[in-house]
């Protein structure tokens, strides 16, 4: 009798200040039990669950999205239904299964009854979570308003024993997927931790599932949380888009690990501009590093104007000297490794493989004077990736009348679709591109990067479907391009005239394409 009024106070002190949520983790079961599963989290109060931490429970979220709300700073491993019964210490009977959720209820307690899980379930009663509903409707909004927790040395929560940390950006392109198939095919039989950065926030996930475990905004906080993990290998993949990279760099050799691989899937260990464009946006050539220093002081593609080349090279020789292996994906890119950093011994070519594209779908064109010439440009069409250079090769096929085509077949900005001669056929998927390419009669393809390449996926699938192809000469590209018997190479900044006459000619017309 008693017991059950201290409940109705306490569940009513909880409605009243907004919080009903927090009536859940004041159930004496719960202060008394080891292991804490939380099954929703909406609404939870992070306070409460700091506390609870406190006490050095071992607590864990079952919420794909759990790791997007405020709370997830706090570093509790949050896990999908999926991972749930790899967890065997929650078996135990000292174990609270708490279901946050107002709707949903019982296909939560059924997910559990099919883990086996029937005892140790608290959750709110079916008027207890009308009352809830009200309450969060009328203040929700104005309780959301969260803050960042202060900085609190709590350790992440180790389920699993990761045998490999992977540190990547989340900005797409050719990195992430290699980054995806590279786990996949070489780290499948591994436990991968993957680091990722945006928003302001240190992001890490586990690579077979794609709940966040845990966000981090100090590197403090991150590394000291890393730190309870001795790793097998450390995996430098690509840090473009980290802030304050060479901090997070000196921080990452704290960490306890067996090995280091460094990929070189750009130039970011060169210079900040990752691509090598100077002030002027063009390739720089690697100049002196008093060039260098000018060029940081005025280049819109430099982060951070503060730092001199020399301070920026330092730090990533640095890490590149303890690396077991910097892998670089051509003979281009290792070139210009070495003409960066000659102490580097570890340097070893290992070109990407194209496993992932078998294209069934080749080139078998005849082109005649009579025919309209089809250009394909694999897009997305970027300042970088050359569009000044198709702009100018526009002009000059309108100044002349060419029966001639511009195909994008990818993204390319509104202004450059809006061109007569231009075609945007927008995303493709790789694994239709050789279809794609035979509906659209490509006559030669153009490759019309202004940055060095390290590798180039375009380029080897253009060649791989057997398409003539034109390039500026420079980067892994025109190294590509130069042994491929249908490949063509010109210097940069040439003319609208040059390139439209080489591009004839690797298509196999022998004059000006006219009307």
């Amino acid at each position: 009798m008693f017991y059950q009024l201290v409940r109705k106070l306490l569940y009513a002190l909880c409605l009243k200040i907004n919080k009903p949520h927090w009536f859940l983790l004041c159930h004496p079961s719960i202060w008394f039990s080891q292991n804490i599963v939380v099954v929703g989290t909406g609404s939870l109060g992070k306070n409460v669950i700091a506390a609870l931490l406190k006490t050095n429970k071992n607590i864990y979220i079952i919420d794909d999205k759990a790791a997007r709300y405020a709370y997830s700073i706090l570093q509790i491993a949050v896990l999908p239904w999926t991972d749930l019964g790899k967890v065997k210490s929650l078996r135990s009977s000292n174990t609270r299964f708490i279901l946050t959720m107002y709707e949903g209820v019982d296909n939560a307690r059924e997910r559990l009854h099919k883990l086996n899980v029937t005892k140790g379930i608290v959750s709110f009663s079916k008027e207890m979570r009308h009352n809830g509903q009200v309450a969060i409707q009328n203040r929700y909004v104005s309780q959301l308003k969260v803050q960042r927790l202060n900085e609190m040395p709590l350790c992440l929560p180790t389920i699993y024993s990761y045998s490999t940390l992977f540190v990547e950006h989340n900005l797409g392109g050719g990195t992430y997927h290699f980054s995806k198939r590279h786990i996949q095919s070489n780290l499948h039989n591994s436990t991968v931790l993957v680091l990722t950065y945006c928003d302001d926030g240190f992001h890490l996930s586990e690579s077979k599932s794609p709940a966040l475990i845990a966000s981090f905004y100090s590197l403090d906080m991150l590394i000291e949380s890393l730190k309870s993990i001795k790793f097998n290998q450390l995996v430098l993949s690509n840090l473009f888009g980290f802030n304050a990279p060479l901090n997070v760099l000196q921080r990452l050799l704290e960490l306890r690990y067996e090995a280091i691989t460094s990929f070189i899937h750009d130039y970011f260990a060169i210079c900040q501009s990752y691509t090598l464009w100077n002030e002027k946006n063009e390739y720089c050539h690697l100049p002196s590093p008093d060039i260098c220093n000018r060029c940081i002081r005025h280049n819109r593609n430099i982060n951070d104007s503060s730092l001199s080349i020399e301070t920026w090279r330092s730090t990533w020789l640095d890490v590149l000297l303890k690396s077991d292996q910097v892998i670089t994906f051509s003979s281009d890119s290792h070139r210009k490794m070495k003409q960066t950093f000659p102490q580097l011994n570890n340097l070893i070519v290992s070109p990407h493989s194209l496993d992932y594209f078998q294209p069934t779908h080749f080139y078998q064109q005849k082109c005649d004077i009579n025919s309209v010439l089809n250009i394909g440009i694999l897009g997305p069409v970027t300042a970088k990736k050359g569009e000044l250079a198709i702009r100018e090769l526009h002009e000059y096929i309108v100044k002349n009348d060419l029966n001639t085509k511009l195909i994008i077949i990818g993204r390319a900005s509104s202004a450059l679709s809006e061109l007569k001669h231009v075609t945007v056929t927008g995303p493709y998927e790789v694994a239709n591109l050789d279809r794609v390419c035979a509906n659209l009669e490509i006559s030669v393809f153009f490759f019309a990067s202004l940055c060095p390449e390290t590798f180039s996926f375009s380029v080897s699938e253009i060649i791989s479907m057997k398409y003539p192809i034109l390039c500026f000469d420079l980067g892994a590209q025109a190294d590509k391009v130069k042994e491929y018997k249908k490949g063509s190479v010109i210097p940069l900044h040439r003319s609208g005239e040059t390139m439209i006459v080489a591009l004839q000619e690797a298509a196999g017309y022998g004059k000006t394409h006219e009307k």
